[in-house]
């Protein structure tokens, strides 16, 4: 098993190297009309959503 760190003791702005579980995911639209994907990532402390595109 692996022995990394919980997200909810990870500073903002500190990069990480972790397995995360995607607990959503949604193709959405910009204002404009532009398609994104917006992903709920964490673990079993805390979540985090990230928009990609």
């Amino acid at each position: 098993m692996l022995n990394q760190s919980e997200l909810s003791s990870i500073s903002k702005g500190e990069s990480i190297d972790h397995f995360l579980l995607v607990k959503k995911c949604e193709t959405r639209l910009t204002k404009n009309g532009k398609e994104f994907i917006s992903l709920e990532l964490g673990d079993k402390s805390i979540s985090c959503i990230k928009s990609l595109g």
